[in-house]
């Protein structure tokens, strides 16, 4: 079977720390799979000597930022569109890649909130035969005030709602 693993969460959360600890793990149990970087901002990769692509190769996003004349955000959500627009180039990584693959995707809340591009990206993906199982984050700072933790608790549903797999 066919599965993405897609950890999600705010900047900072633990994201493409998660991605290289279950990269070493699947690695350390003899399960084939392979861990790739789709957030155009990520520059400090700690799997990049082992990942199977990059969506740096395909978009930079301090060309976009500089060309289009948007911030950092802006910047991430105009490559996420990129990375849409041109699905073909990410389909021929995905053939590439072992049947379990971890992606690495970028925080930006609006990607799993409200944007289309990461939904799109992964209803096509399903659309290759693959499962997709979403891993929410959070920063362990937000369980320490209530306020926090409620706020962080429903920006978890509205994912959820807006990326409508297993989490």
């Amino acid at each position: 079977m066919k599965v993405v693993l897609l950890p999600v969460g705010p900047p900072g959360s633990g994201k493409s720390t998660l991605c290289n600890g279950l990269q070493q793990f699947m690695t350390a149990i003899d399960r084939p799979s392979s861990v790739a970087n789709i957030d155009p901002a990520n520059d400090n990769v700690p799997y990049a000597d082992v990942a199977a692509f990059d969506v740096r190769d395909l978009v930079d996003v301090d060309e976009v930022m500089e060309r289009e004349e948007l911030g950092p955000n802006g910047g991430v959500l105009w490559a996420m569109e990129e990375l849409e627009a041109n699905f073909d180039w990410l389909e021929e990584r995905l053939a590439e890649c072992e049947e379990t693959i971890i992606l690495d995707p970028p925080g930006q809340p609006e990607l799993t909130m409200h944007h289309m591009a990461l939904p799109q990206i992964l209803h096509r993906i399903e659309k290759l035969g693959y499962q997709i199982v979403v891993i929410q984050l959070l920063d362990s700072v937000v369980t320490t005030r209530p306020s926090l933790y409620l706020s962080s608790l429903l920006l978890c549903v509205r994912g959820m709602l807006h990326l409508p797999y297993p989490v």
